[in-house]
């Protein structure tokens, strides 16, 4: 089992250092066909290269920073990072079809206008026993 670290950003490769993160190879750029399934893939992959990690059994540990609009565009030192609280995170991440995706959506619009801590489901089951009891006594 492999790990690779993933940067072309000196900053970012000085900060692994620091954090003394066992790591095999350092590139600058991840061509994902030379990752196994149990390898560990770590760095700020674009979605897709993080998906193929993900797909392949792959490991993926995102380098993750809150970074202020002021900062974006300049190369960050290791200090900079350890400032911002640079951390790593692990993610799985995959692709959702199309019919996942508006399920999600559609989950996410109702979930708007339901009250903390109510079970839609238990509502319904209450509703029909209800129903029920009332079809019973007529």
């Amino acid at each position: 089992m492999t790990t690779y670290f993933i940067s072309r950003h000196p900053g970012a490769v000085e900060w692994a250092t620091r954090q003394h993160l066992h790591v095999d190879h350092v590139l600058p750029h991840l061509h994902p066909a030379q990752v196994q399934p149990g390898d560990t893939v770590i760095g700020s992959l674009p979605v897709n290269l993080a998906a193929q990690v993900c797909a392949k059994g792959a490991a993926y540990w995102h380098l993750s920073v809150e970074l202020p609009a002021e900062l974006r565009g300049r190369e960050l030192s290791a200090d900079d990072l350890e400032q911002l609280g640079a951390r790593l995170q692990p993610f799985d991440v995959m692709p959702l079809t199309l019919r996942e995706s508006e399920l999600r959506q559609a989950q996410a619009m109702v979930a708007r206008f339901v009250l903390p801590g109510v079970s839609l489901a238990d509502e319904l089951i209450a509703d029909r026993r209800t129903e029920n009891a009332r079809d019973e006594l007529e």
